[in-house]
Protein backbone atom coordinates (compact mmCIF):
# COMPACT_ATOMS: atom_id res chain seq x y z
CA UNK A 1 0.00 0.00 0.00
CA UNK A 2 1.34 3.40 -0.96
CA UNK A 3 1.87 5.87 1.87
CA UNK A 4 -0.58 8.30 0.32
CA UNK A 5 -3.21 5.55 0.19
CA UNK A 6 -2.67 4.80 3.88
CA UNK A 7 -2.98 8.49 4.75
CA UNK A 8 -6.14 8.84 2.66
CA UNK A 9 -7.65 5.79 4.36
CA UNK A 10 -6.80 7.21 7.79
CA UNK A 11 -8.27 10.64 7.10
CA UNK A 12 -11.22 10.08 4.75
CA UNK A 13 -14.81 9.73 5.88
CA UNK A 14 -15.52 6.25 4.60
CA UNK A 15 -17.60 3.14 5.02
CA UNK A 16 -14.61 1.67 6.87
CA UNK A 17 -14.74 4.42 9.48
CA UNK A 18 -18.46 3.68 9.81
CA UNK A 19 -17.69 -0.03 10.27
CA UNK A 20 -15.32 0.78 13.13
CA UNK A 21 -17.88 3.21 14.55
CA UNK A 22 -20.54 0.51 14.53
CA UNK A 23 -18.15 -1.90 16.22
CA UNK A 24 -17.38 0.75 18.84
CA UNK A 25 -21.08 1.33 19.57
CA UNK A 26 -21.54 -2.43 19.98
CA UNK A 27 -18.50 -2.62 22.28
CA UNK A 28 -19.67 0.38 24.31
CA UNK A 29 -23.09 -1.15 24.88
CA UNK A 30 -21.50 -4.45 25.94
CA UNK A 31 -19.23 -2.61 28.39
CA UNK A 32 -22.19 -0.84 29.97
CA UNK A 33 -23.73 -4.24 30.63
CA UNK A 34 -20.61 -6.03 31.87
CA UNK A 35 -19.81 -6.86 35.48
CA UNK A 36 -18.21 -4.18 37.62
CA UNK A 37 -15.60 -6.85 38.38
CA UNK A 38 -14.34 -6.88 34.77
CA UNK A 39 -10.70 -5.81 34.53
CA UNK A 40 -10.38 -2.03 34.08
CA UNK A 41 -14.18 -1.70 34.08
CA UNK A 42 -14.24 1.86 35.45
CA UNK A 43 -12.07 3.21 32.62
CA UNK A 44 -13.84 1.07 30.03
CA UNK A 45 -17.18 2.45 31.24
CA UNK A 46 -15.88 6.03 31.01
CA UNK A 47 -14.81 5.35 27.41
CA UNK A 48 -18.15 3.71 26.57
CA UNK A 49 -20.19 6.60 27.92
CA UNK A 50 -18.01 9.17 26.16
CA UNK A 51 -18.13 7.30 22.85
CA UNK A 52 -21.89 6.87 22.95
CA UNK A 53 -22.34 10.53 23.92
CA UNK A 54 -20.25 11.81 21.00
CA UNK A 55 -19.05 9.18 18.52
CA UNK A 56 -17.73 11.81 16.10
CA UNK A 57 -15.40 13.16 18.78
CA UNK A 58 -13.79 9.78 19.42
CA UNK A 59 -13.82 7.90 16.13
CA UNK A 60 -10.66 9.34 14.54
CA UNK A 61 -8.20 8.13 17.14
CA UNK A 62 -9.93 4.76 17.49
CA UNK A 63 -10.01 4.28 13.71
CA UNK A 64 -6.32 5.07 13.40
CA UNK A 65 -5.50 2.55 16.15
CA UNK A 66 -7.55 -0.02 14.23
CA UNK A 67 -5.42 0.59 11.14
CA UNK A 68 -2.42 -0.79 13.03
CA UNK A 69 -4.05 -4.23 12.78
CA UNK A 70 -2.75 -5.83 9.58
CA UNK A 71 -5.80 -8.06 9.09
CA UNK A 72 -8.23 -5.16 9.33
CA UNK A 73 -6.03 -2.97 7.14
CA UNK A 74 -6.00 -5.75 4.51
CA UNK A 75 -9.80 -6.00 4.76
CA UNK A 76 -10.18 -2.26 4.24
CA UNK A 77 -7.89 -2.18 1.21
CA UNK A 78 -9.23 -5.32 -0.51
CA UNK A 79 -11.48 -4.97 -3.51
CA UNK A 80 -14.10 -6.12 -2.90
CA UNK A 81 -14.16 -5.82 0.88
CA UNK A 82 -14.27 -9.33 2.43
CA UNK A 83 -17.48 -10.50 4.06
CA UNK A 84 -15.78 -11.00 7.43
CA UNK A 85 -14.75 -7.35 7.81
CA UNK A 86 -17.44 -6.58 10.41
CA UNK A 87 -16.23 -9.47 12.59
CA UNK A 88 -12.61 -8.40 12.19
CA UNK A 89 -13.47 -4.80 13.09
CA UNK A 90 -15.41 -5.93 16.16
CA UNK A 91 -12.50 -8.09 17.32
CA UNK A 92 -10.01 -5.24 16.90
CA UNK A 93 -12.20 -2.65 18.66
CA UNK A 94 -12.91 -5.07 21.52
CA UNK A 95 -9.18 -5.73 21.83
CA UNK A 96 -8.34 -2.02 21.93
CA UNK A 97 -10.87 -1.18 24.64
CA UNK A 98 -9.75 -4.22 26.66
CA UNK A 99 -6.09 -3.15 26.63
CA UNK A 100 -5.34 -0.73 29.47
CA UNK A 101 -2.43 0.87 27.60
CA UNK A 102 -4.41 1.46 24.41
CA UNK A 103 -7.42 2.66 26.38
CA UNK A 104 -5.09 5.14 28.07
CA UNK A 105 -3.97 6.36 24.63
CA UNK A 106 -7.64 7.09 23.96
CA UNK A 107 -7.61 9.23 27.13
CA UNK A 108 -9.37 6.90 29.56
CA UNK A 109 -7.09 5.89 32.41
CA UNK A 110 -5.19 2.66 32.30
CA UNK A 111 -1.47 2.51 31.96
CA UNK A 112 0.41 4.64 29.45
Amino acid sequence: MALTDLYNLATADSKHRSTVGGAAITAANAILNESDQTANHANRKLWALAFLDSPQSHINQLFNLCLSNTTLLADFTADPTPGNTDDDAQFVVNSIVSDAGLLSRLGFGGEA
